[in-house]
């Protein structure tokens, strides 16, 4: 009577057991199948917290040997790696020859722009300096049209087109200027003296426009055909009459050259004449080196000699 008894309160443990494992195995599937650490949306849906976004105090590190991403106005994303880097002009100074000259007339440096540039390049404002002796000069500014002997007007910033070259030189300017070169430069070199010399092939005087207009007698016309290039007539034959004379006098010269051929298309040269305006050598004659300075001390081109 009593093992009956004993066997069916151990029947009603067993299935109290049976019954508890049952609510636990049930408690834990739904755990499994929402986890705590998501969040509803407004819409029921679920959303999980590593979209979460960190306070910007916390957000993760990116060294500097990563690259950051930037969008463009297209919407599409670019690199710093990707993104067009602006362009270096390069600009070259040499001349160790003219500059060992202890003649400030004679002492000259040229600088030349690479012609890979895409734009010109300013050079006014530019430094010039030695680093043996500490002697410095700022570039000028120059003039790129010189339309008579007064030279009326501001000077401008010159700036050096792809290729082209300027020559610094030491001494005073005998026009009192810089200057870019043209086609009717040669006019200059004849009274006046530059270093290096100014040459050229200017418009024949036969060939200038108004020639045929004229009322010239024939012998005046013989007397314009043997005028040289960039040559303005100093001893005209007095046999000439008046109005030859006057219309050699009015139109063989570098300012009526200027006037008549300021627009071709081929009028500028290539080379600019910068004066730095000093009475004394600037750079040694060995042991040298010259550095080409921008407006904030950084080396563009240095000459060693």
């Amino acid at each position: 009577m009593i093992s009956s008894q004993q066997n069916k309160g151990n029947s009603a443990i067993i299935f109290l057991i049976i019954v508890m494992l049952l609510v636990g195995y049930a408690f834990l599937v739904s755990v499994t199948q929402k986890n705590p650490t998501d969040t509803e949306t407004k819409d029921g849906e679920k959303e999980s917290s590593s979209n979460i976004v960190l306070p910007g105090a916390f957000k993760p590190y990116s060294g500097s040997g990563q690259s950051t991403t930037t969008t463009t106005t297209s919407g599409t994303k670019q690199t710093d790696e990707q993104k067009p880097k602006p362009e270096i002009k390069k600009i070259t100074l040499s001349g160790s020859s003219s500059a060992k000259n202890t003649d400030p007339n004679k002492e000259y440096l040229t600088l030349t722009a690479d012609t890979k540039n895409s734009s010109p390049i300013k050079i006014s404002g530019l430094k010039l300096k030695s680093v043996a002796s500490g002697q410095e000069a700022i570039i000028p500014k120059g003039f790129k049209t010189l339309t008579s002997t007064d030279f009326p007007g501001q000077p401008t910033d010159v700036y050096l087109d792809p290729g082209q070259k300027a020559i610094l030189a030491t001494t005073k300017s005998p026009v009192s200027h810089s200057f870019l070169l043209n086609s009717c430069s040669g006019y200059l070199g004849q009274f006046l003296n530059f270093v290096p010399s100014i040459s050229g092939s200017c418009p024949l005087a036969k060939n200038e426009v108004g020639l045929d207009g004229a009322k010239l007698n024939d012998e005046c016309l013989n007397y314009i055909d043997t005028i040289r290039s960039c040559q303005r007539p100093t001893d005209i034959p007095v046999k000439l009459n008046g109005i030859c004379r006057e219309f050699v006098n009015q139109n063989i010269n570098y300012g009526a050259c200027v006037n008549l051929h300021q627009q071709d298309v081929n009028f500028y040269k290539n080379e600019w004449r910068i004066y730095l305006g000093r009475t004394i050598d600037l750079w040694k004659t060995s042991r040298e080196e010259i550095n080409l300075l921008d407006e904030n001390g950084n080396i563009l081109s240095t000459l060693k000699y």
